[in-house]
């Protein structure tokens, strides 16, 4: 097996400063700088980009099951997207499972509101849960206000009804 540019590298690393990389990416739940991976190892933020060519392009006759992906200066070992059958049912997820009411409810609050906090979140939900038991009331008022608005602007106005926050 021929050595890479980055095993000549003379450092204290119990492994070769490749895999030593992959390493650190692997225990990584999430996206993590170059730097913060040079600055754990103690060694130049070029040897770890070197490292990093070495891992995203491998041995050329090897298919390997992970892959490096990079946004920006972050990288991250992920999986090929075409096994995502195989690991799903790997790890017994369901893909065609529904997400029940209240998940919909989170997740729709998220997507309105983010960035959100779990304070902020339960604040609103418990407000929606308040509002349904005053929802047919709620709808009359709204009906009885358009009326209102048309006999007072005319039927033909545009009337424009928007969420008071």
């Amino acid at each position: 097996m021929a050595k890479s540019e980055t095993d000549n590298l003379k450092t204290d690393l119990p492994l070769p400063l490749t895999a030593m990389v992959e390493a650190l990416l692997f225990v990584s739940s999430e996206p993590v700088p170059v730097l913060q991976i040079a600055e754990a190892l103690d060694v130049k933020i070029d040897a770890v980009e070197q490292a990093l060519s070495e891992i995203r392009d491998g041995a050329a006759d090897v298919v390997r099951g992970v892959r490096l992906q990079r946004k920006g200066d972050k990288v991250q070992l992920t999986t090929p997207p075409e096994v995502a059958p195989w690991i799903e049912r790997f790890l017994g997820l369901d893909a065609t499972s529904r997400l029940s009411k209240p998940a919909l409810e989170t997740l729709s609050i998220i997507a309105y509101q983010q960035p959100v906090t779990r304070a902020q979140i339960e604040q609103v939900r418990a407000w929606s849960e308040e509002s349904a038991r005053t929802a047919p009331f709620a709808i009359d008022l709204v009906s009885v206000l358009v009326s209102l608005l048309a006999i007072l602007f005319g039927a033909g106005q545009l009337c424009l009804i928007r969420r008071i926050p």
